[in-house]
C-alpha cells in the first residue's frame, strides 16, 4: 500500500520545511503533493529536503508553485518529457509491477509570461491527457489544487464554469473520477467561515483507494488530503479442488483400466 497526500501549504515551503517535515512523517506519506512551494530557480533545492525524502521541484524560470517530496524507499522516475515548463506541474512515474503516473498540479490565479489563466489551464489538461495517451497501461493519479470549487460543478451560474467544462471532458474521457467530497479549504471572511472543495483527486479505478481522510494542518487555510492506494496487480489463481464426497471405489477401478 502506497500513501500519498496533497497539500497547498499556502505562502511557500522555505519557512515551513520543518513543519511539512514533521506531518509527513506523521502521517507516514510515501508522496506528498505540495502547491504553493513558491520556489525561485536560484533557491538552493537541497536547503528544502530532509532525511529519507527526496524532492521533486517544477520547471520553472520565475517561480515553481508545485514541487513533490517522495520517499526514498519508492522507486519513482521524474517524468520531465511530460511537464514541459512554467506549466506549475510535477509528473512522477511510481511503482514496480504495476505502474503509476501521479500528476501534481497547481491552477494559479496569476499568469506568467503573457499566458491566459484558460490557456494555462488547457496546457495542463492537455498534459493529462498526452500523459495518458503516451502511457496507456499506467494508472493516473491527478491531484492538486484545482482553484475550482467542486461542490458547484453543477452550478450554471458559477463564475468558473467554463473551467470546469475543460476539466470534464478530459475527465470524462479518461474515465476519471474526483474522489475528494469534503471541504478542503476555509477562511474566516467578514466574520463568516467560506468553505469550499478547491482540493481535488483524480483517479481511474476507486476500487484501489484506502483510507481516504482529509486533516487540518496547523498553518494555513488548506486542508491536508490523504488516502492509500494499492501497488501490486491482483492475479486471480486458478485453484483445482476434488469433491471426496462423490468418491466410489467402483468409479476409481473403472477410470483405471479405462
Amino acid at each position: 500500500m502506497m500513501r500519498i497526500a496533497t497539500w497547498n501549504v499556502c505562502l511557500g515551503v522555505k519557512g515551513k520545511k520543518e513543519y511539512i517535515k514533521t506531518v509527513i512523517n506523521q502521517e507516514e506519506i510515501d508522496i506528498c503533493c505540495i502547491q504553493e512551494c513558491d520556489i525561485k530557480p536560484d533557491y538552493p533545492i537541497n536547503a528544502l529536503t530532509f532525511s529519507n525524502y527526496n524532492i521533486e521541484v517544477e520547471q520553472n524560470d520565475t517561480k515553481a508553485r508545485c514541487c513533490t517530496y517522495v520517499k526514498n524507499s519508492i522507486n519513482h522516475k521524474r517524468r520531465l518529457d511530460l511537464e514541459g515548463e512554467n506549466n506549475n506541474v510535477v509528473i512522477i512515474e511510481v511503482g514496480d509491477s504495476k505502474k503509476f503516473l501521479v500528476i501534481n498540479i497547481y491552477r494559479s490565479f496569476s499568469t506568467q509570461h503573457g499566458v491566459t489563466l484558460m490557456d494555462k489551464f488547457t496546457t495542463q489538461l492537455d498534459l493529462i491527457r498526452k500523459s495518458s495517451e503516451k502511457n496507456p497501461n499506467y494508472q493516473l493519479i491527478v491531484l492538486g489544487d484545482f482553484n475550482l470549487n467542486y461542490a458547484k460543478i453543477h452550478n450554471s451560474d458559477y463564475n468558473y464554469k467554463s473551467y470546469f467544462d475543460k476539466l470534464n471532458e478530459v475527465v470524462q474521457s479518461l474515465n476519471l473520477s474526483q474522489i475528494v467530497r469534503d471541504n478542503t479549504w476555509s477562511r474566516v471572511v467578514n466574520g463568516s467561515i467560506k468553505e469550499s472543495i478547491l482540493d481535488h483527486i483524480y483517479i481511474k479505478d476507486v476500487t484501489q483507494v484506502e483510507g481516504l481522510a482529509v486533516t487540518s494542518p496547523e498553518v494555513g487555510d488548506h486542508k491536508l488530503i490523504k488516502f492509500g492506494i494499492a501497488t501490486t496487480r491482483h492475479i486471480p489463481k486458478t485453484m483445482m479442488r476434488r469433491s471426496w464426497r462423490s468418491y466410489s471405489k467402483d468409479s476409481l477401478n473403472e477410470g483405471l483400466t479405462a
